[in-house]
């Protein structure tokens, strides 16, 4: 009998003690498959602020890039997806976040075996900056061959700033940047013609952002609120006003309909940014040609601009005489479908994406290949695999027409 009644009460501890961890905050990676993740967020409450540092084995999986899940919405997001190997994700918000769901999504524009994510650590912090435990794990499905052990635990601390490189991945050497005094706020989702999001100052107190270091591929522009000033009267926060556009691949991305040349180029030509432009309008991500991007801030307020590179290297900048025009020299990434500039003052951060494909030989100029080459989308055995991921999808789609639009821009020249 006093047997029987030790085993209850171990079950009982046990049900006691597995409820406990659970009510902890946690942070897992799934596999949604087709080289595609999911990042997700449980318990959050109280939590303000998220630092990740995924890890992935670049020799299955190559090109990544990270949308937002609901969890975050109205939250200032920071993602760097240069150094191979490794992604680095901030995200901090005034107003706690509540329960449980999605944080991002992570997408690998090339997969050539199954799994590919090796690593996941997680820094958690409340509203007045003060670290959170919480662990971090992946799901089978999810991990790659050399994965780390299931979940990393976060000490309690541990400055939320503090770089850390996943186990097995090389440490990238983090320099100092000026900071950006901030105010956040939430995100209003605007229509098709507008930003993806802006961010509005917040009515609650502000709280300590996360940093990314920087790397040299990379210059990221920290953010982080000034301290506290003592004195009789209150001191309002300096606002600022966050701006992010959708890129032509997230276009295309996000695109269910009929797939036609016209209609996939008619995704290429509506502008992104009314006071951003590049030249050229889609560049050609093979190491050699730059793009020179054109920055009217005149509608803009603020002082002391900066701007941030990821997924190319600056080569020049300067600011025509007597105006408030900036114009930037980038040369993309290798191969590179994703690459980003980030405008940032006293009073603004904007993120202008460029558009940016890489090389590809397999592509026509005349329509009728075009679009025989689309009849063969979404097929189960492709004919047609621009990207070599197995699959012919949207970012087949995005390349091809890209490389239709220069040959046949190119060839218009030629018989002029």
């Amino acid at each position: 009998m006093r047997h029987q009644f030790r085993c209850i009460l171990m079950v009982v501890a046990l049900c006691i003690c597995s409820a406990t961890l659970a009510l902890g905050a946690s942070v897992t990676i799934t596999s949604t498959g087709g080289g595609s993740f999911a990042v997700q967020g449980d318990n959050m409450n109280g939590v303000s602020g998220i630092e990740l540092t995924i890890g992935y084995d670049t020799s299955a999986v190559a090109s990544p890039s990270v949308s937002w899940g609901s969890l975050v919405t109205g939250a200032l997001t920071m993602a760097n997806t240069t150094v191979p190997g490794t992604i680095r994700i901030a995200i901090i918000r005034t107003d706690p976040f509540s329960g449980s769901g999605p944080i991002a999504a992570v997408s690998f524009a090339t997969q050539n075996s199954s799994g590919g994510i090796t690593s996941v650590s997680a820094k958690l912090v409340d509203s007045k900056g003060v670290n959170v435990s919480a662990s971090a794990g992946i799901a089978p499905g999810a991990a790659g061959a050399s994965a780390a052990s299931p979940g990393f635990i976060a000490t309690p601390g541990v400055p939320f700033s503090q770089p850390e490189s996943p186990r097995g991945l090389p440490t990238t050497t983090a320099t100092t940047t000026p900071r950006v005094p901030t105010s956040l706020g939430t995100v209003t989702l605007p229509d098709d013609n507008q930003p993806k999001s802006e961010v509005q100052p917040g009515e609650s107190k502000t709280a300590h952002p996360p940093e990314i270091s920087e790397t040299a591929e990379t210059m990221h522009r920290q953010l982080k609120q000034p301290p506290a000033e003592k004195s009789a009267e209150t001191i309002e926060p300096v606002a600022v006003k966050q701006t992010i556009y959708g890129s032509v691949l997230d276009r295309f991305r996000a695109y269910r309909g009929e797939k036609t040349p016209a209609i996939l180029i008619e995704l290429f030509t509506k502008a992104i940014s009314p006071s951003i432009s590049q030249v050229p309008a889609v560049a050609i991500s093979d190491g050699k040609a730059t793009v020179r991007v054109t920055v009217d801030l005149s509608a803009i307020k603020g002082t002391s601009t900066d701007f941030t590179l990821a997924g190319a290297k600056l080569v020049s900048l300067k600011k025509e005489n007597d105006s408030d025009t900036w114009i930037l020299d980038a040369l993309p990434q290798v191969n590179s479908l994703k690459a980003t500039v980030t405008i940032s003052n006293s009073g603004s951060v904007i993120e202008f994406p460029l558009t940016v494909v890489p090389p590809a030989a397999a592509v026509s100029a005349k329509q009728a290949d075009f679009a025989a080459f689309l009849k063969d989308s979404g097929a189960k055995v492709p004919k047609h695999d621009l990207n070599g991921d197995g699959r012919h999808d949207y970012l087949d789609d995005f390349i091809y027409t890209a490389h239709y639009l220069i040959k046949s821009s190119a060839a218009a020249k030629d018989t002029k």
